[in-house]
């Protein structure tokens, strides 16, 4: 008596007699009639039946169920990516960029910057803004606040609070500071023969 073969098996078994198991790693769909999964039960695996790991490398482990090749591949610099955009919600220290893409300022304190927006937390001595891009100018110390204002006020002949204007060329600029209290009006002496304090008035 000759045995028929089956066109079709009930799920979870394949062959010509359908007396094979599917593989264990098959989706609940089962199997084809040569026993190559319909699905893969896990993301992670790839082939006919779902036997082979996919390359550590790729995000989140996945890739394509057929070929192996990464499905979802994110930046490096990624802390955690979004595996629907490829999108990183977080970056590894010194990176920011919806990838990563970008690296922090170098004059940002510790290389340490918001990941978003690439705005350093805070800055290296001597510089101020965002992005810590600003000089803080003739500050003594080169020290300055987060608005660039000299927090230990200014180097000889300029001015506070931002130190970027200079003193009337005239003032006398014989001790550390400011020495003047606006252009024109020193807060000392004028040098040489000028002796009002707007300074433009000779005398001896």
């Amino acid at each position: 008596m000759s045995i028929e073969t089956c066109y079709s098996c009930q799920s979870g078994y394949y062959g010509s007699n359908c007396d094979k198991l599917c593989s264990h790693a098959c989706s609940e769909d089962g199997c084809y009639q040569n026993g190559t999964c319909y699905q893969c039960n896990q993301t992670n695996v790839y082939g006919l039946n779902c036997n082979i790991q996919c390359s550590s490398l790729c995000a989140n482990s996945r890739c394509d169920r057929w070929t192996g090749k990464c499905t979802l591949t994110c930046n490096s610099r990624c802390e955690l990516c979004d595996t629907n955009t490829g999108n990183c919600t977080n970056c590894k220290h010194g990176y920011y960029g919806n990838t990563c893409q970008y690296v922090c300022n170098n004059r940002c304190l510790n290389h340490s910057c918001n990941h978003k927006t690439g705005e350093c937390f805070s800055c290296t001595s001597g510089h101020w803004g965002p992005f810590c891009n600003r000089s803080c100018n003739v500050c003594i110390n080169n020290t300055c606040e987060g608005n660039g204002e000299c927090a230990l006020g200014c180097e000889t002949n300029h001015l506070s609070p931002m130190c970027k204007t200079k003193c009337y060329k005239v003032c006398n600029a014989t001790h550390t500071g400011s020495s003047c209290e606006d252009i024109l009006r020193c807060l000392e002496d004028c040098v040489q023969i000028f002796t009002s304090s707007d300074c433009e008035m000779g005398g001896i």
